[in-house]
């Protein structure tokens, strides 16, 4: 039903005055609805709020989960958020790329106030009846090109204010949009004070090493971030910092960003520069130190799902062509229409990595548009873009100093000790985010090496006149720099440290306190790191999620045991020749569980009556969109570089009906994985809605249900102090009653208190407390269940129930439920 006028106008005024998010480099996004309006044939006009302006403009957009045309300017109107100008006038004209009123608020009702949206980047969209939409909502998501950014050489002159994925200027433009001139003109010049307080050789510097391209070809560092409007500036600054392995300090007035990398002591301190007795080495900082870091991310790189001969690459006049092949380097065809978006990446020259619209589809060969010098290369991906921006998971686990915290004793096996810590990497790539999170971990508690070496901390008390032998001056030395600490100081702790702090009190030396005659001098307090130089690593971590436990990077999985649940290959006359079309499916392995989910495919321009066995391409079993080819015979070496099979299918005679697959797919002894049962559907019963509820039974256990609720009223003064789910309807497991170990396991994670997860044999009259009491870190439970259980009466249950205290919150998460047996 279409919203009044008056209530139009009232939505309008609430939303005029919340936060929207900075934003640095690519990002995905809903935005906010500030106006949302149906006109009487259906069509809804709307104003989506997206990012603190000026913005650079679309990617793509999806409306209603289908990809519309972003030019169309009959449909989609996109303002970048720069200033509104006195005298522009109220009339709406506006089709997009200023900052004036838009065109379409001529369909709104009159009362509906309009404005410009000043240094808000926005969309306006008219959006028409569509008959084969999900609903009659309206459902939008985008990626966008976000802030841009003044950019400088080295002495302070700008060179650029334009889109960059360069966080050296993300860094310039966070600390300008929050301290030094927060209510600026967008774009306009600095003034000779403001410049003042750059230290531009050190920002300059940061881009440059940023920029450098490594062996792999990608650069250094970049990538994309959101963060609320609200956020503090320590948040944002860790975050931004976080994503390319630097630090800011304030030198003489003068900020300055400098990359966190491999450098030259620029002291070195002995014993005659300390005060005597001073020098402490701190070895309980590394025993709390986690030990199994993750790196959540948005992957920038869409999922690859066609591959490029070897020699199938070439660019003339300006246009790409792409010839693609399957898995045994034959002939392939692309798998979508002329104005899909795709995405090239991974050939043997760089230059090639490209995103773009097909123009044309030829014989196996596609063709995008591409500015650039004609040139030949080869291999890569071609992949769709819409498989861009899916959530991603670096594990790395420390292995020894996991054993070096555990538990040990005499007679005792070693127990290993993980403390978990999860950080935001924001938009990137495997690549990036995997040599990042080497560098957190063994910065602080060293390499995962034998023999192991822990990097203790120290604090010393050092004297602020020092000079060492070399004529270095202790005065200049700053946070960040590296000294040398040598062996007058401590024999066992001499080496390179890095300065974390250093505070500057005023303390007694020398003299008898007695006498009167008392000497004083200054001196700092440093607090200082060992130096871990391999933590500076340009090699990425294999491609793999390795949070699957036993899985580990590197090893395939050539001799595991593995099953295909289902038969999901069929085969049908497609008039001159066969396509095979290959269903969703889950694959159950014995070295983890939940089974992952597979989505389908097709494998076109198949021989009648021939046999074809099925591979998929995923080497850690990690399940999700996954390349696939057919062979003409069984081959056990793919499963060594990471192809499971899938099964076998006999295609139709030409004429003939349908044929189906030979449900032979698996590997290795299948008695040896476990039967897996899991939920296929919920109830969602609390006052506050669960999101992604069905997340429980896809078989990702990256992915999560949510459950969250906060203390407080709305303004009908109801409580909103309750989130709940309940999963169930769980598969039958063929012969449970004559198993010997039923168990079933949930994983769960949890912020704040009032949190419970429980299960239920009866339908949910009663029900058993798993898990309870305040926020956990990411766990599985297991529960033993006896044979004779009877799944259709399984449920399993998550309750999030926060009291009334105002601004107190809390958050349940539930990643997967399942019975293995």
């Amino acid at each position: 039903m279409a919203a009044t006028a008056d209530t139009q106008e009232q939505i309008a005024r609430a939303q005029l005055g919340i936060p929207v998010p900075f934003c640095f480099g690519p990002v995905i996004g809903a935005g906010n609805t500030i106006i949302q309006h149906q006109l009487a044939d259906g069509t809804i006009v709307a104003m989506i709020a997206l990012h603190e302006g000026e913005g650079d403009g679309i990617d793509a957009l999806f409306i209603n989960k289908k990809r519309v045309d972003h030019t169309d300017t009959t449909l989609v109107h996109y303002h970048p958020g720069t200033d509104g100008i006195l005298g522009d006038g109220m009339i709406p004209i506006s089709t997009g790329g200023d900052q004036r009123v838009d065109l379409f608020y001529n369909d709104l009702p009159s009362t509906v106030k309009k404005v410009t949206f000043s240094r808000t980047a926005y969309i306006a969209l008219k959006v028409p009846p569509d008959p084969g939409a999900p609903d009659a909502g309206l459902e939008v998501l985008g990626f966008y090109r976000s802030l841009k950014c003044k950019q400088f050489d080295n002495t302070g002159t700008q060179t650029a204010y334009a889109y960059t994925m360069n966080h050296a200027w993300h860094a310039f433009e966070m600390c300008l949009r929050f301290f030094v001139r927060p209510e600026m003109l967008i774009g306009a010049a600095l003034t000779a004070a403001e410049l003042a307080r750059f230290d531009f050789p050190s920002f300059y510097d940061s881009a440059q090493y940023f920029d450098e391209a490594l062996s792999s070809g990608a650069k250094r560092f970049e990538g994309g971030v959101a963060v609320a409007q609200a956020t503090t500036w320590a948040n944002l600054q860790e975050q931004v910092l976080r994503m390319c392995r630097s630090y800011m300090i304030e030198v003489n007035g003068k900020i300055c960003l400098y990359a966190d990398k491999p450098r030259t002591p620029v002291f070195t301190l002995s014993a005659k520069h300390t005060v005597p007795g001073s020098w402490t080495p701190d070895k309980s900082n590394i025993r709390g130190s986690a030990n199994y870091i993750q790196g959540q991310f948005r992957d920038l790189n869409a999922k690859a799902s066609m591959l490029i001969a070897g020699d199938g690459l070439t660019r003339a006049g300006n246009v790409v062509t792409a010839s693609l092949v399957n898995g045994d380097g034959d002939p392939s065809y692309f798998d979508g229409k002329v104005g899909d978006g795709i995405q090239i990446q991974g050939a043997l020259d760089p230059s090639f990595d490209l995103e773009g619209a097909v123009a044309s589809i030829v014989s196996g060969a596609i063709t995008v548009a591409q500015t650039g010098p004609d040139a030949s290369s080869g291999l890569g991906t071609v992949s769709h873009i819409e498989t861009k921006y899916a959530q991603r998971v670096v594990t790395l686990n420390h292995d020894r100093h996991q054993l070096a915290v555990g538990t040990r004793g005499v007679g005792m096996t070693a127990m290993r000790k993980r403390k978990s810590l999860q950080l935001d990497y924001g938009n990137n790539t495997w690549e990036r985010v995997s040599r990042l999170v080497q560098f957190e971990c063994y910065r602080y508690i060293g390499m995962d090496a034998d023999p192991y070496f822990a990097p203790w901390d120290a604090t010393v008390q050092a004297f602020f006149e020092a000079q060492d032998d070399d004529g270095n001056l202790f005065a200049k030395v700053c946070p960040g720099d590296v000294i040398t600490v040598d062996g007058s100081v401590s024999e066992e702790d001499q080496g390179d440290y890095e300065v974390i702090e250093a505070e500057l009190p005023q303390i007694t030396v020398g003299g008898d306190s007695g006498s009167g005659n008392k000497g004083t001098a200054f001196a700092v307090n440093l607090s200082l790191k060992r130096v871990v130089d391999d933590s500076f690593t340009d090699v990425p971590l294999p491609e793999d999620d390795t949070d699957f436990g036993s899985v580990e990077p590197g090893t395939g999985f050539g001799g595991r045991n593995y099953v295909v649940r289902s038969n999901p290959l069929t085969a049908h006359d497609a008039g001159s020749d066969v396509t095979i079309n290959i269903a969703n499916f889950n694959i159950g392995f014995d070295t983890h569980s939940p089974d992952p989910y597979y989505f389908g495919s097709t494998s076109a321009h198949k021989v009648f009556a021939t046999t074809y066995y099925i591979y998929v391409l995923d080497p850690f079993g990690n399940g999700g969109s996954c390349a696939f080819k057919a062979v003409l015979a069984l081959d056990s070496s793919l499963e060594d570089a990471g192809w499971l099979f899938v099964g076998s299918i006999l295609t139709p005679a030409d004429g003939a009906a349908d044929t189906d697959c030979n449900n032979d797919g698996g590997g290795g002894d299948s008695s040896l994985v476990p039967n897996v049962s899991m939920p296929t559907a919920y109830d969602d019963g609390g006052l506050v809605p669960g999101t992604s509820l069905a997340d429980v039974y896809d078989g990702n256990p990256r992915t999560s249900a949510d459950l969250g609720c906060f203390g407080g009223r709305d303004p009908d003064f109801n409580p909103i102090n309750d989130a709940e789910a309940v999963w169930r309807d769980f598969t039958a497991i063929a012969g449970l009653g004559s198993m010997t170990t039923v168990n079933l396991k949930v994983i769960s994670a949890g912020t704040g208190t009032g949190l419970t997860v429980s299960y239920s044999l009866d339908g949910g009259s009663t029900w058993t407390t798993i898990r309870t009491g305040g926020g956990w870190d990411k766990v599985t439970d297991t529960v033993p269940l006896t044979p004779a259980v009877d799944l259709s009466q399984l449920r399993v249950k998550g309750h999030a129930h926060q009291g009334l205290t105002s601004g107190m919150g809390c958050d349940l998460e539930v990643y997967q439920a399942w019975v293995e047996a």
